[in-house]
């Protein structure tokens, strides 16, 4: 047999224990004098005799055949029959049964089960008996706080509440066995005790806010409301089909909503306006006189005096929903006038868009009630495109005849009268006097600038301009030849470019020959210039020029100081 002898066995680390992998057989006595932290055992061990001083904790299971304690054993379970087990006080319950709740009963040693009270493991039962009802109080202190049940039968009962007042129990509410909620006066709302829903009567219900009545339903269905004292203060709403606001302490009522009709009144001292339906319309009458009418199919009427478009001779048809709005009185012309919002023909086309039309009651036919209208279009089906333009047609009816298109704003602004384009006048200029300015040169040459810095309303635009000078040939001429004279514009301070020129305004200025020298050659002629041109949108200068060809004879432009320039711009679109 082998045998080690050793002081202290260590894992090879000297860190920790040692692991035993196939079990330790100790055939002697073991003898630990502190604690072992740590033994690790895989296999079996077999120990013939344990000698413990200390504290032995086991976490898992322990078998063991014989054990024997001479201390106190403290465990938190036992599993077993307990009969041999001795030292045990017994404890009685008296009355036990099945779901009994089990109480003291003042005696040592013994429990009450108690009828009255039990528990199924789902309901806790308080039992009385007829006349001694069951009962759960709430205390603290000497104060008592009470639900209790009421016997109406074997199968009905009411829950009361009860709270405790000057020592005597009061109830405070019920439910009762149909399922009603029953109070005795007044339900406030928490922390705001002046603020209230009331049962001051019988049949009566109140709302109270600052501790004071602001609505009540009285035994008649009726609903008072701000300070009511009687009927007729504040607002009643009735049970007979009639509703009334009231003002301060005064009879009249100032709201009346009311069955008949139906309508709803408003009143005041200078009269009253009532809001109705009749025949499938909604109307607007003031002071018993209808001066609003909305159709069931969305068509509007409106004025002192309703006027339909039957009153015109004309209709709409499903495509329209008129708006009319009619004159002062109806049958004192021309106060019935009437101007109507829809288009003054039936199934009009999907590129018209509607008419403002202004007409009046007339008892001939052919839709002779209409005198005037504007009409919207646009240029292609509204539904196809966004950038569909738009125009605007202007229809009167001529006298004896019918409706015809004087005017129209096309959509790209231009203007046509009768059907033909036509440009607007947007601006006139004049200036009248000019002084004299002689040349005989045989080329052109600046006479004199007669607009400086003109502005034109906006590029596009056509200028028209008209230029008179009177010319005075102080001296005898035997020649044949010409006088010219022309205009030139310069915008923006670009270039001079020519407007109009007159090329023979003193053409054979020889006239001496042919009145044998009677001095005819020498007279006074007035000339004119008229041209035109589309504007750049900047500032413009006009000015003249002119020329003799021929030579030896001068020729005086402006010889009069009463001469003109005038200039006319027109909007093209």
């Amino acid at each position: 047999m082998s045998r080690i002898r050793t002081n202290l066995i260590t894992n090879r680390m000297a860190n920790g224990a040692p692991t035993v992998s196939h079990g330790l057989v100790v055939a002697g006595v073991t003898t630990v004098t502190g604690s072992i932290n740590n033994l690790n055992l895989t296999g079996i061990t077999t120990i013939s005799t344990l000698d413990l001083n200390g504290d032995l904790d086991v976490d898992g299971h322990l078998n063991a055949d014989n054990v024997s304690i001479a201390g106190v054993v403290t465990a938190t379970s036992f599993v077993g029959s307990g009969a041999n087990l001795t030292g045990i006080t017994q404890t009685a319950i008296n009355n036990n049964a099945d779901n009994r709740v089990i109480t003291g009963s003042g005696t040592a040693n013994t429990l009450e089960g108690e009828s009255a009270l039990t528990f199924s493991g789902q309901t806790l039962s308080v039992y009385g008996a007829a006349g001694d009802p069951g009962r759960i109080q709430l205390k603290e202190g000497g104060a008592v706080s009470q639900i209790m049940t009421t016997r109406n039968s074997d199968t009905n009962g009411d829950l009361r509440f009860s709270t405790e007042v000057s020592g005597s129990l009061a109830v405070r509410a019920k439910i009762n066995y149909s399922g009603d909620f029953e109070i005795p006066d007044k339900i406030v709302h928490e922390g705001d005790t002046n603020t209230a829903i009331r049962f001051p009567a019988a049949d009566t219900i109140t709302f109270e806010t600052t501790g004071g009545e602001r609505l009540r339903i009285t035994s008649g269905g009726n609903l008072l409301a701000a300070g009511i004292t009687t009927s007729n203060t504040g607002f009643m709403f009735g049970t007979n089909g009639e509703h009334y606001l009231y003002k301060s302490a005064a009879n009249t009522a100032t709201l009346r909503v009311t069955s008949d009709g139906p309508y709803v009144e408003f009143k005041d001292v200078s009269g009253d306006v009532q809001l109705g339906s009749a025949s499938g319309t909604l109307r607007l009458s003031a002071s018993a006189a209808e001066k609003v009418r909305i159709q069931a199919d969305g068509s509007c009427y409106f004025g002192p005096q309703i006027i339909t478009e039957a009153d015109m001779n004309w209709g709409h048809d499903a495509h329209q929903r008129p708006f009319i709005f009619s004159g002062n009185q109806a049958g004192v012309n021309p106060a019935d006038a009437t101007i109507v919002v829809a288009n003054p023909n039936t199934d009009p086309p999907s590129t018209r868009l509607g008419s403002f039309m202004f007409g009046c009651k007339t008892s001939s036919g052919g839709n002779s009630g209409i005198k005037a209208y504007i009409e919207g279009w646009t240029t292609s089906n509204p539904s196809n495109t966004y950038e569909a333009g738009g125009y605007i047609k202007f229809v009167t009816r001529q006298s004896g005849y019918g409706l015809t298109e004087h005017f129209k704003i096309d959509h790209d602004g231009k203007l046509y009268k009768s059907g033909n384009h036509f440009y607007p006048l947007v601006n006139y200029t004049e200036v009248a006097t000019f002084t004299g300015v002689s040349i005989t040169s045989s080329s052109y040459t600046d006479l004199r600038t007669i607009l400086s810095s003109y502005s034109p309303k906006k590029a596009g635009n056509l200028i028209v301009i008209h230029h008179q000078s009177q010319c005075w040939q102080g001296a005898d001429a035997n020649s044949n030849g010409d006088a010219m004279w022309k205009m030139q514009r310069q915008e923006g301070g670009g270039s001079w470019t020519d407007v109009i020129a007159n090329e023979r305004i003193m053409g054979n200025m020889d006239g001496r020959s042919y009145t044998g020298g009677s001095g005819l050659s020498r007279h006074h002629r007035t000339v004119h210039l008229m041209g035109s041109f589309t504007c750049a949108g900047t500032s413009i200068n006009l000015k003249t020029q002119g020329k003799m060809d021929f030579t030896g004879v001068g020729l005086q432009w402006y010889h009069h100081s009463q001469n003109i320039l005038q200039v006319w711009e027109y909007e093209k679109g």
